[in-house]
């Protein structure tokens, strides 16, 4: 940068303009900044997982949307198959841009790249839902995960549970029946099916071996006959 200025001076036949120069003087210290990071990043070798990881530190305490999307598009290009990055990527976008399409299209990179992460599709379901897709978008994408290949059964618990949660955030329980009720009925029963054959059979172990998808259901069905008694046009709040 110093030697650009100093040609520019010798090429201007004029005086260099001061709010030029300040504007000069200001880039150059925020260079000074960014300058042992970028030099660190010089001097190791790829991956540089460390570095990069050393560089969004900085950046996120700065706070520019801009620098951080930017350095940690950097660290993908070197480290596209590391979860924790599109982990640590996606929530920052979910937490702090909250872009529709830049969010989900993060996150869609990430199960792409890393696709036997099962907490990179639940953090996918949940932004999909978040930024109002389409149920079948949703289903779609659930049916994707599901045949992943995650590396141990309890991921299989874990993503049939976010879709679980996802289909009972959409049901009414003030309706006795509804089309929404009857839908997350149908998925217990298939998660539970799925679990007890498929994925067992699979790795020789239960994924559910606490029985958490069936307590989860019958918590469900306890509250909503609870709530449905208690509101009942014949009985009436006592």
């Amino acid at each position: 940068m110093e030697a650009t200025f100093a040609e520019y001076e010798e090429w201007s036949e004029d005086p260099i303009p001061e709010s030029v120069v300040q504007s000069y003087n200001k880039a150059l210290q925020q260079l000074e900044k960014y300058k042992p990071y970028e030099e660190a990043l010089l001097q190791a070798e790829a991956p540089r997982l460390a570095e990069y990881q050393a560089y969004i530190d900085f950046e996120m305490k700065v706070g520019d949307p801009a620098r951080i999307q930017l350095i940690f598009e950097r660290a993908l290009v070197e480290n596209c198959l590391v979860p924790d990055l599109w982990i640590r990527y996606s929530q920052y976008l979910d937490r702090q841009l909250k872009v529709k399409d830049l969010v989900l299209s993060v996150h869609s990179r990430a199960v792409r790249n890393c696709p036997w992460t099962v907490a990179l599709w639940s953090r996918y379901l949940l932004a999909m839902e978040r930024h109002g897709v389409e149920h079948r978008v949703i289903s779609v994408t659930f049916e994707k995960a599901l045949n992943a290949g995650f590396i141990q059964a309890t991921d299989y618990v874990e993503i049939w549970q976010a879709y679980l949660d996802y289909l009972r955030r959409r049901v009414d329980f003030k309706q006795d029946s509804s089309k929404e009720l009857e839908e997350l009925r149908s998925a217990f029963t298939r998660a539970l099916e799925h679990l007890q054959q498929e994925v067992e059979e699979r790795f020789n172990e239960s994924g559910d071996p606490s029985c958490v998808i069936m307590q989860n259901w019958a918590r469900i069905e306890v509250n909503l006959w609870t709530f449905l008694e208690f509101h009942s046009p014949l009985k009436g709040p006592y």
